[in-house]
């Protein structure tokens, strides 16, 4: 379910399954965000799963500057 990620409280150290799992979610939310006929159906597009989508993609953003920091060579030491 949408949001579940967001509300298990895993930290970036909690490792590459849970980046996997809210990469998954990420997609799921954009589908459904993006998709033009979720607007006009019987199902409307409701403004928490626009929220929760805006959460998902910041804490995405959050993980991957961890990881870019992570990865990035260290400074040399003077």
């Amino acid at each position: 379910m949408m949001g579940d990620h967001l509300k298990s409280g895993a930290g970036i150290e909690s490792g590459a399954v849970d980046n996997v799992k809210l990469m998954d979610e990420v997609l799921k939310a954009t589908e459904r965000v993006l998709n033009p006929g979720a607007h006009g159906g019987e199902a409307p597009l409701y403004e928490k799963e626009i929220e929760d989508s805006i959460a998902l993609v910041k804490r995405l953003e959050t993980v991957a500057t961890a990881i870019e920091v992570a990865a990035s060579p260290a400074p040399p030491v003077p």
